[in-house]
């Protein structure tokens, strides 16, 4: 395994060996501490919203709605101004889609609070 010419680069290769196992050693006590002392603390509590409170309809209330009447007037808005611009291409579709996704998106924060 090794090609070691003297005394020295024999005694050289122990000390590495040594010292590597040391830092092994050192590695393994490390991790085993942290496990014991995460198993100590207390479960934190889940911060934002849960899955649930993403996926389920959220009905709007007035303040609401007005805000969301705003992000699909500008919506609407952009829409035409791609339509005006950009002709029937593929990109004006990839881009149409991109706004209703904004679209969509913006509507979400609203509704939730901005809390995702």
């Amino acid at each position: 395994m090794f090609n070691l010419r003297n005394e020295n680069e024999v005694l050289e290769c122990a000390e590495k060996i040594r010292a590597d196992r040391e830092a092994k050693c050192n590695q393994v006590e490390m991790v085993e501490r942290l496990g014991r002392d995460l198993q100590d603390e207390p479960v934190r509590t889940r911060i934002g919203p849960t899955n649930e409170d993403v996926v389920s309809h959220h009905s709007p209330d007035r303040e609401q709605i007005q805000r969301i009447t705003t992000i699909r007037a500008a919506a609407r808005n952009f829409l035409d101004a791609i339509d005006q611009n950009c002709g029937r291409c593929a990109d004006a579709t990839a881009a149409k889609r991109k706004v209703r996704e904004a679209m969509m998106t913006a509507n979400a924060a609203i509704v939730l609070n901005g809390a995702v």
